[in-house]
């Protein structure tokens, strides 16, 4: 899957991601890039899929703050 842009939300430990249509599922792994905000680009995996235009990941650090960033890299957990 090509590289998709979209925005983020963390609360807490939680970061959501809206992008849409993204067709993922919890439990696949996804790369990453934060445009902006506190987050720190890598590999996260899928912890749930709210929506069709939204997916949750953990970040090992709370905070509070949004920004932009690039997902790609999809692929299914090992």
């Amino acid at each position: 899957m090509a590289t998709k842009t979209g925005s983020n939300k963390q609360s807490g430990v939680n970061i959501t991601v809206d992008v849409d249509n993204h067709g993922l599922e919890a439990n696949t792994k996804v790369e990453i890039a934060f445009t902006s905000g506190n987050a720190v680009s890598g590999e996260y995996t899928i912890t749930s899929v709210p929506t069709a235009n939204s997916f949750v990941v953990v970040y090992p650090f709370t905070s509070t703050s949004s920004g932009y960033c690039s997902v790609s890299n999809l692929k299914k957990h090992d």
